[in-house]
């Protein structure tokens, strides 16, 4: 399993945000392991956002997908 990205310095808003933080985490993770590139996985992570809260407005986690899908991708190159 991948750490939490930024888990020291990072305060979430809600249960609710960090709830689906973890999903962008553990879903980056799955591409990951499947080989998919970084720039698929962001907009695979992203379109299912956009999807899921279709009448609704984006949530702020919409904009962290990027970092934590880099974050994820970057513990491959480290060996983790």
């Amino acid at each position: 399993m991948v750490k939490t990205p930024t888990r020291k310095s990072y305060s979430y808003r809600s249960p609710f945000q960090k709830m689906h933080m973890y999903e962008v985490k553990d879903r980056a993770t799955i591409f990951r392991d499947l080989d998919y590139p970084v720039a698929e996985a962001k907009r695979r992570i992203k379109q299912n956002i956009e999807w899921e809260f279709d009448s609704l407005p984006r949530p702020d986690f919409y904009k962290e997908v990027d970092k934590i899908v880099d974050y994820v991708y970057g513990d491959l190159k480290k060996g983790s």
